[in-house]
């Protein structure tokens, strides 16, 4: 926990040292769902690219997609919504024989819809956001994400 707040006091300096208008690419921390190092490239003021690599309840976790910022509340705080592809590590049961199964990790694609908020200040953003994930796994299993974090922009 040390760490990850040096990490986002680090972030905070860096970002306000290179403080311009007009950055569009930012890097920082997700945490819970997944935890891990987040990218976001905006191209336009409602248009992003953001991806996500860490580790979530199962083991690693990586998701690239779009994000689409659909509301504005105001001047710095905005609703978003998009759609995403992911590839998620689970536990894989193989049975050998009757009764005896084999276990060891595996990858499974999947996609995920997030719906959030994201608060601007400076060259940050700060986020959360609720997550509907979808992973192929011998059949589809859903279940929710909850994933708050911040990014610094460069």
């Amino acid at each position: 926990m040390k760490n990850i707040f040096y990490l986002i006091v680090l972030l905070y300096i860096l970002t306000n040292s290179l403080y311009a208008t007009n950055k569009n690419f930012g890097i920082g921390i997700s945490l819970f769902y997944p935890t891990g190092i987040t990218l976001k490239y905006k191209w336009d003021k409602a248009m992003s690219f953001e991806s996500t690599i860490g580790i979530a309840e199962f083991g690693g976790h990586f998701h690239a997609g779009i994000l689409y910022d659909f509301v504005e509340i105001d001047k710095n705080i905005k609703l978003y919504t998009g759609g995403a592809f992911l590839i998620e590590e689970r536990k894989r049961k193989v049975r050998i024989f009757r009764g005896f199964f084999e276990e060891s990790n595996a990858y499974y694609p999947g996609i995920r819809a997030p719906f959030g908020v994201v608060f601007y200040y400076n060259n940050l953003d700060i986020f959360g956001e609720i997550s509907m994930n979808l992973v192929s796994k011998e059949g589809i299993e859903g279940f929710l994400g909850i994933a708050i974090g911040i990014r610094g922009y460069l």
